[in-house]
């Protein structure tokens, strides 16, 4: 009977017909829109070339069978394709199944007329034997979804086929969960290929490449987020780029959750947990909030026992849940599973929902685990236990130490409702809430915290907490006493602790930004020590960044250097310190690279800072950051563009900015004078306030010399500058360096020539001991044409002459001298420079105090001489003589 195959009982008895589908021996047609994976055919193709067995194993739609059919179409050979179902599950109907896809492919004929007697399996087995006998060919039989056969009597034989297979015979077996073949044994004498999910995830160049076959672009951050979101599950990717086919903002699907129809969401429902039993199902739908879970954590959220089993059977069963780790303890849900899974639960009623969560936080509490049961406390709206974790030492773990688990529910901890609480419950929620706030940038929400906590009066005990929130606050607005205030409290309460550490680090970083360089070196050396002997990674690099900034500050750039590779091997270690701890360290860096001279590790570190966080949460560093940036674009010769920083930033100008306020007040009156209006900047510079201490006061002495050089009054420049080297308090090396460039100028311009090149020779020495390039990023024209006539001079030069700026010092004799019939004049100069910006002839006038023929004058001259016709042409002309 073609097409039916009748089973004999040993008597003889027909006992039942089973009928051969032939699509289950044809080999599938390859998908519409199909993406060649050639690293999985060449993987493919080497595992079965070597080994009896291969087996590909991954959950369901991981692309096994398309990858079995791609690989089946990429050469000849002789091959048999059985696809099982349920229903082949029996000895009988699996080796019907088998002998007759065996007959269809032509490649194993019946060796003999029909035997009555002879079973189905061992008709199969002498065909095989026939069929195999080519080493050099051999016969592939390929079994997709081998994870229906579980009848004991059909592994036995196919296990003791491939045991002992014949020598030309090659078996594939694709399943959702590994066969109950002994694999073990075939991985041991090395007779097993093996391709599972890891391997069957597709790459970010697969998604590219399978997106681009829909039409659908977007942007390398979406792709890679695609595919962390999907884990390269490729039902998961081809669902989303159906989604996204025609549609003009694609990028959206990416983050979006779907549960309509053609969705992951649904795919996943029905074809994934509509397979689970009732108890599976309630088991993955509540412990869903979990990032991890193990059998005991399920057990204590579902109330239930035997979780761990359920659970090591879903991992085997490849059923979205993984293992974690080679101790089959814990587990994890893939992303996309866990999100539906997800949703599900927030169907289930608030009650429900805090419950699991309540009991999800006290298992963690009682395993030691702050983090996790603070987490879960915060999701079940306990504010009370929340509090109670965040002062047993959940505070600290998320703000002070390591960074590596953050609690994203604290967002929610500030806005809290605390007027049920209990009156000494009540104190301290607000005090938890307050340092959060501070801690999180929320000073706003803060501030009305602490003014709660004031109204109810001093509490008993204190709290440690309500201290960090007065300090942070006090930082903030500018208050020495209440920072003095919050430090003594929080060392007092907690000596040689964890929150004297912190204390010891704020408090430096309000010395160090008053410009009290001992003081604040003493106090952040003492923080770092305490917060290294405590292990507060966070604490640790922050006081590490602040030290490199107090350093940089003082001149003491191998000092700075040092803590800078200390608080690098920190941030290695752990990168995911909070941005308040790790700013201070990323903008040292930046700081140090600037006057070293390296523009592009100084953006590199900048690039690090999270500045709209920043602001929020410490004005004084953003506004030292801002002034770093300021400085790389001075040095870049983009003065409109650095002081167009400065002015961007308000937290320049707010109390918490401390001294940072005047300097950079004096940094914008330098590029001011600069950018071609130096009587406005000496004009503000004589009207301003006096320096409050010697740190400023170099900068502002350095800035009025610069201004009026930029203006041509040598003698006052000199003088400016002389009160820099002279002065009582000895100023920092950098500033001497720049001093003594200053009067080398002006040396210069008097005529000195020998006078110039000793200053010169002088602040190049100055600056070999600490390797301080900044002052000599961009040579002036007068002395880029000094160091042209002095080649052993220009050799010491400490930034290289033939890069950036300092390209012009090089060729300063062709600017000037060589390539102007007519060098411009000192007052030209000037004008020209003013005519890189936006202002009028009369603006300009109003600018240098003469009269707009006078301005006018000049302009012909400069017109002439640069043989330009127009404003613009004598700009670009400047410009390409490095004049401006």
């Amino acid at each position: 009977m073609r097409g039916y195959m009748a089973e004999h009982s040993k008597r003889g008895v027909v006992k039942l017909l089973y009928p051969f589908r032939a699509r289950q021996g044809l080999v599938p047609a390859l998908p519409a829109k199909h993406v060649p994976r050639p690293r999985l055919v060449a993987a493919l193709e080497s595992a079965v070339e070597v080994n009896p067995l291969t087996l590909i194993c991954a959950g369901p739609a991981s692309g096994k069978t398309v990858l079995l059919t791609e690989w089946s179409r990429s050469r000849p050979r002789r091959l048999v394709w059985v696809s099982l179902d349920p229903a082949d599950n029996s000895p009988a109907a699996f080796w019907t199944l088998v002998g007759e896809a065996l007959l269809q492919s032509g490649h194993a004929p019946r060796v003999d007329p029909d035997d009555p007697m002879r079973s189905a399996e061992a008709d199969v087995m002498r065909r095989l034997e026939s069929a195999s006998g080519d080493q050099a060919n051999p016969l592939v039989i390929v079994l997709d979804d081998a994870h229906f056969l579980t009848d004991t009597e059909v592994i036995a034989t196919l296990d003791a086929l491939l045991t002992r297979p014949p020598p030309g015979l090659r078996v594939v077996l694709a399943a959702r969960s590994d066969p109950l073949i002994r694999l073990h044994r075939f991985r041991i004498r090395g007779q097993l290929g093996e391709l599972r999910s890891a391997d069957l995830a597709m790459t970010e160049p697969e998604i590219e490449e399978l997106l681009a076959t829909h039409r659908v672009s977007i942007g390398p951050e979406s792709r890679a987020l695609l595919a962390e979101r999907t884990e390269g599950w490729v039902a998961g990717v081809r669902l989303s780029a159906l989604r996204m086919e025609g549609s003009p903002e694609p990028e959206r699907f990416v983050n979006e959750f779907a549960m309509d129809r053609g969705s992951i969401g649904e795919y996943l429902v029905e074809e994934v947990l509509a397979a689970l039993d009732q108890t599976t199902r309630r088991l993955v739908i509540r412990t869903s909030g979990c990032e991890l879970v193990c059998g005991e954590l399920a057990d204590a959220i579902c109330e239930t026992t035997g979780s761990a089993e359920l659970l090591s059977r879903l991992a085997a069963a490849n059923s979205f849940i993984t293992p974690v780790g080679h101790d089959g303890v814990w587990f994890r849900s893939h992303p996309l599973f866990r999100e539906v899974l997800r949703h599900l639960l927030r169907g289930e009623r608030t009650a429900v929902q805090q419950g699991i969560e309540s009991r999800a936080a006290r298992w963690h509490d009682g395993k030691g685990d702050l983090i996790d049961a603070l987490q879960h406390a915060l999701r079940a709206s306990d504010w009370a236990y929340a509090t109670d974790l965040l002062e047993r030492g959940g505070f600290e773990q998320v703000f002070f130490r390591d960074g590596e688990q953050w609690v994203s529910e604290l967002n929610r901890y500030p806005d809290a409702p605390s007027d049920s609480a209990t009156p000494g419950l009540h104190h301290r929620l607000l005090a938890g809430q307050a340092a959060v706030a501070c801690l999180l940038g929320r000073h706003d929400r803060a501030r009305e915290l602490t003014l709660d906590l004031e109204a109810l009066g001093m509490a008993d005990p204190p709290s440690s907490l309500a201290d960090v929130a007065r300090l942070s606050l006090a930082a903030r607005s500018g208050d020495r006493d209440g920072v003095d205030a919050a430090v003594a409290a929080l060392v007092a309460a907690d000596p040689g602790g964890v929150f004297e550490a912190f204390a010891l680090s704020e408090a430096g970083a309000v010395h160090l930004w008053q410009m009290a360089d001992g003081l604040a070196v003493e106090t952040l050396e003492r923080a770092l020590a305490l917060a290294m002997q405590l292990s507060l990674s966070a604490v640790a690099l922050a006081a590490g960044g602040r030290l490199v900034l107090a350093h940089c500050i003082a001149g003491r750039f191998s000092i700075a250097e040092k803590y800078a590779l200390d608080a690098a091997g920190i941030n290695g270690a752990h990168p995911r310190i909070p941005d308040a701890s790790a700013g201070p360290f990323h903008v040292g860096t930046a700081d140090l690279a600037v006057w070293r001279g390296n523009l592009e590790g100084c953006a590199h570190a900048l690039q690090l800072v999270d500045t709209a966080r920043l602001r929020k949460r410490d004005p004084a560093l953003s506004c030292a950051a801002t002034l770093v940036q300021a400085a790389a674009l001075q040095a870049a010769g983009d003065y409109l563009g650095a002081r167009a920083t400065i002015l961007s930033d308000p937290s320049c100008s707010l109390p918490g900015a401390w001294s940072l306020r005047a300097v950079s007040t004096v940094a914008q009156l330098e590029l001011i004078a600069q950018s071609g209006r130096p009587l406005v900047a000496l004009h503000a510079f004589e009207n301003g306030d006096p320096p409050s201490n010697d740190v400023l006061a170099s900068r502002t002495h350095l800035a009025r010399a610069r201004a009026h050089l930029a203006a041509g009054d040598f003698a006052a420049a000199g003088l400016m500058a002389r009160r820099v080297i002279t002065a009582s308090h000895p100023a920092t090396t950098p500033a001497l360096v720049a001093a003594v460039i200053v009067e080398s100028e002006v040396a210069l311009a008097s005529g000195e020539e020998t006078s110039a090149v000793e200053n010169l020779t002088r602040a190049i020495d100055l600056s070999s001991h600490e390797g301080i390039a900044l002052p000599f990023m961009e040579p002036t024209p007068r002395l880029a044409a000094l160091l042209s006539d002095h080649p052993s001079l220009a050799a010491g030069w400490p930034v290289p002459l033939h890069s950036g700026a300092s390209d012009a010092a090089a060729h300063s004799e062709t600017r000037q001298h060589r390539a102007l019939p007519e060098p411009l004049t000192d007052r030209e100069l000037s004008v020209l420079r003013w005519l890189a910006t936006r202002m009028t002839t009369a603006e300009i006038a109003t600018e240098l105090f003469v009269s707009m023929n006078t301005v006018k004058t000049h302009l012909a001259s400069i017109y002439r001489k640069l043989e330009s016709s127009s404003r613009r042409e004598a700009v670009a002309r400047g410009r390409e003589l490095h004049l401006i």
